[in-house]
């Protein structure tokens, strides 16, 4: 999966205060602090990520739905073309193609529910890891950077009626865990995020639009029509808008 230069990412972090948060507090766990990293589906222990997903709803799902007053949210943009091992559930159109109908039994594999989030032994993770570590090895493959893994969350669901691919994630690792620095060099030079805010502030600002819609005809245009009318597609409407959140660099050192 290549991704073009600016496309919108977005992160979510539940904090104990919002307030006055810096844009660093959204970018990955501090190198220096390497130690309290554990272990997760696409991360293995002592080896930070920044974790991104293709929408807000997304990044909430896959943090198990805390309260949205709690959750800080930055957009991020990419400043060069990211290159991505694709393990997402492929469309109707990837699958007419051979190497998709391939990977899906492998992508299934890897999107195998927890049973037990308390246990601190997951077989859930055991090939997603494995390939995790592979891809660690092989960061450059054919002259090309792999910047990380897109993959489809696990919590994907119906209930809201919002397009699938709002489910899609990206894991992508720190490009050398023994680096001095506290934050990555190399993805602070290419990634710009946005100053963090949250639901409840951009509406206590002004509300979101309530006018009266056309609710438009075919599944998949119904589907993106509740998604850019819901809170989550209304702050990130409020996110892109760089008049009010300029785009900024995490100063590495």
């Amino acid at each position: 999966m290549v991704v073009n230069n600016h496309p919108n990412f977005y992160r979510v972090r539940q904090l104990p205060s919002i307030y006055e948060v810096e844009a660093k507090e959204l970018f990955h766990i501090p190198i220096s602090k390497r130690g309290i990293v554990k272990t997760q589906r696409y991360s293995i222990p002592g080896y930070p990520c920044l974790y991104l997903g293709k929408s807000i709803y997304g990044c909430w799902e896959e943090m198990r739905r805390p309260p949205m007053h709690t959750c800080a949210v930055s957009r991020f943009q990419n400043k060069v073309e990211l290159n991505f091992i694709d393990l997402s559930l492929p469309t109707k159109e990837k699958l007419k193609l051979s190497i998709y109908q391939e990977l899906v039994p492998l992508i299934i594999s890897c999107m195998i529910p927890v049973v037990n989030a308390s246990d601190t032994f997951k077989p859930e993770y055991i090939i997603p890891q494995l390939i995790f570590e592979w891809f660690l090895k092989n960061r450059e493959i054919n002259g090309k950077t792999i910047h990380g893994i897109a993959y489809t969350s696990t919590h994907l669901n119906d209930e809201f009626y919002f397009p699938d691919d709002k489910f899609i994630n990206y894991a992508i690792p720190v490009f050398d865990v023994n680096e001095k620095h506290k934050y990555c060099k190399k993805l602070c030079s290419i990634f710009q995020l946005t100053k963090p805010t949250t639901n409840d502030i951009e509406k206590l600002k002004w509300a979101y639009p309530v006018e009266g819609w056309n609710y438009p005809e075919g599944e998949e245009h119904k589907r993106m029509f509740n998604y850019d009318i819901s809170d989550f597609g209304n702050l990130e409407g409020r996110l892109v808008d760089t008049d009010n959140f300029p785009l900024q660099t995490i100063v590495y050192k």
